[in-house]
């Protein structure tokens, strides 16, 4: 491989996650000024500081891919546990015949 290609590779690669990076920040970012609107909505007789925006978002992003996680695992071992099904029934099919 030409070294030329190597060196625009990785900087396509940096720019790349640059972007994702910064689409990820931007979401958890309007996610916690929502959840600061919603809050100063909800206790209007407090006074919440803009910096808990960040952090509020992230966790939140957070939290929801930590979910998803879960429930993609869950649905993995019932299409598995289905599949074992499916496979021991066949088995049995041939054993007795079917």
């Amino acid at each position: 491989m030409h070294p030329d290609a190597v060196e625009g590779l990785a900087k396509s690669s940096v720019s790349f996650l640059n972007a994702v990076l910064t689409f990820i920040y931007s979401i958890a970012h309007i996610i916690g000024v929502g959840i600061l609107k919603l809050l100063g909505t909800i206790f209007p007789f407090a006074k919440f500081p803009a910096y808990l925006a960040d952090p509020l978002g992230f966790l939140t992003v957070l939290t929801l891919f930590a979910v998803l996680l879960t429930m993609a695992k869950k649905v993995a071992w019932i299409v598995l546990a289905v599949g074992w099904g499916f496979i021991l029934i066949r088995i049995l099919m041939v054993i007795f015949g079917k």
